[in-house]
């Protein structure tokens, strides 16, 4: 790590193909960072902000792992860096396998690989969940019994899914025992080792549990948001979010990331079970996801704090935040519009694009040049082939 020879504070942040990077950059720009984005294409949304001071190209993380690491080493030893900020889950992941090769290079707050890995596990996260009495789906693991014995005891329909992977790839619904073996097969074959799980009705309400703590296991910051619209409309990414106070959802986020000696960013997912009206723990996403935004702009400055900690600075906890924030997603909530039945009598309208409680992920009259770079990094991901099977692959 180079010397930094005046006050100016530096933080590199990678994976800004990501939406994450546009708070992250706005956020330090206005603490008066000097804030370097990257990037493994050219055409990304970060790239046409008009927050980032510089912006650097490395190679792919996905395609190129090794050699992204060795341009990581070679540029925080010509640069100032203070602070390594990662978006995205494989980027995230490769900062965390390789972090006693980047320790003596800058500075980072980040869970050991080990750890890591047990949060992207589903079949380990249900584990803990099970052991520690933390309301999740009935879970089964095709490592510990027959296949045939999980399809004699669970209800149907069931849920396949993959033990590691982003959003809701490879999420298969079986109706019945006829369907199992050659859907769980398939999905196995395409996705990896997978788990079986009781299906929760999609009719109940979908929830993230944003959570920092500190190594000590303190909880330094926290903030539930509900997700009203999602695409596909039967589950799956959130087009539309909203800060609400449930003080319960956050009690069970705080007691599984205990449970797992957790610390730093954790995004804990929940669908409360319109059966008996228990949020149900179903996944944990270790890193800054999609709609963190919405935490900055409920008073929260989450990427701040994980850089003082990384600094090994003073954190003092506060779990304040405003509720009754929207952040919506524009084009997945346009994608929602056009196959949702829910349409026209959605709650709050589809047709109310901008108001004082209610924001856009990309789209900001103050920084319309994201908008530009998000569209054309997906139209390179139309044309890129390689581009594309490393976006959407598997990561764990």
């Amino acid at each position: 790590m180079k010397t930094n020879n005046d006050n100016t504070k530096n933080v590199l942040i990678l994976g800004v193909e990501d939406s994450p990077g546009l708070i992250a950059s706005e956020t330090f720009r206005k603490r008066g960072f000097r804030v370097i984005v990257g990037c493994h294409v050219k055409l990304c949304t970060t790239f046409f902000s008009r927050y980032p001071h510089r912006r650097v190209v490395y190679p792919s993380p996905d395609l190129r792992p090794d050699a992204f690491i060795e341009w990581l080493v070679r540029f925080l030893s010509s640069e100032e860096v203070d602070v390594v900020i990662p978006i995205g889950a494989r980027i995230t992941q490769l900062l965390s396998k390789n972090k006693g090769a980047l320790k003596d290079h800058v500075n980072m707050f980040l869970v050991d690989f080990d750890l890591y890995q047990k949060a992207v596990d589903k079949a380990q996260t249900m584990k803990i969940a099970m052991e520690n009495n933390i309301p999740c789906p009935k879970t089964y693991f095709p490592e510990e019994q027959s296949l045939e014995q999980i399809m004699n005891k669970i209800e149907y329909p069931a849920v396949i899914k993959p033990r590691f992977g982003v959003a809701a790839r490879g999420f298969t619904i079986v109706r019945s025992k006829e369907e199992m073996e050659g859907l769980f097969r398939k999905t196995e074959s395409k996705y990896g080792k997978c788990i079986v799980q009781e299906y929760i009705p999609h009719a109940g309400m979908q929830y993230k549990a944003e959570i920092l703590m500190s190594k000590q296991q303190d909880v330094l910051s926290w903030v539930v948001y509900n997700k009203p619209r999602h695409y596909p409309p039967e589950g799956g990414s959130s087009t539309l979010n909203c800060t609400v106070d449930r003080p319960d959802i956050l009690n069970i986020a705080e007691r599984i990331l205990r449970a797992m000696d957790w610390y730093g960013m954790g995004d804990c997912d929940f669908i409360e079970d319109p059966r008996d009206n228990i949020p149900k723990l179903m996944e944990i996403n270790p890193r800054f996801t999609r709609s963190i935004k919405i935490a900055s702009l409920a008073g929260v400055d989450f990427f701040y704090k994980v850089y003082q900690l990384a600094m090994g600075e003073a954190v003092q906890p506060d779990r304040r935040y405003q509720v009754g924030i929207y952040l919506r997603y524009l084009p997945g909530d346009v994608l929602w519009f056009l196959k949702s039945k829910d349409r026209f009598i959605a709650r709050p309208s589809f047709f109310k694009f901008y108001s004082r409680n209610m924001k856009d992920e990309i789209v900001s009259l103050k920084d319309p040049g994201a908008l530009i770079g998000y569209l054309l990094h997906k139209f390179l991901l139309i044309f890129d082939e390689k581009e594309k099977i490393a976006r959407y692959s598997r990561s764990g």
